[in-house]
């Protein structure tokens, strides 16, 4: 939705696939990390983000998911794949929490034991 200020409603901006692995969802916040601003979506913490601009935001391909998961990753319970070295190690990112990290094409985390 995008705020039609001559029409004063809200129109549609872009129709969201219902499969689609990432999409904006919860509150927005605006950040500056990794050289660049970003919007991050979630509710109880930040889990997706894109780059604060109208392209990015447009293009659901550029959004990345804060997860374990490996590139195109997608939750399958107990089959879920974890991103992993050639060793079988979870593949710990640079300069991030342990073990998750912003990825691209790849599903939410949500993880449970």
């Amino acid at each position: 939705m995008i705020y039609n200020d001559e029409k004063d409603v809200f129109d549609v901006l872009k129709e969201i696939p219902k499969d689609a692995p990432l999409q904006p969802s919860g509150h927005p916040n605006r950040v500056k990390a990794d050289g660049a601003t970003w919007i991050y979506f979630g509710d109880m913490g930040p889990s997706v983000r894109c780059r604060a601009d109208m392209e990015h935001f447009t293009d659901l391909s550029t959004y990345e998911a804060f997860t374990c998961l490996p590139v195109g990753g997608r939750y399958k319970g107990v089959e879920t794949p974890l991103d992993r070295d050639g060793s079988g190690k979870l593949v710990p990112p640079v300069g991030q929490a342990p073990f998750t990290r912003w990825t691209r094409q790849t599903a939410e985390g949500e993880l449970t034991t």
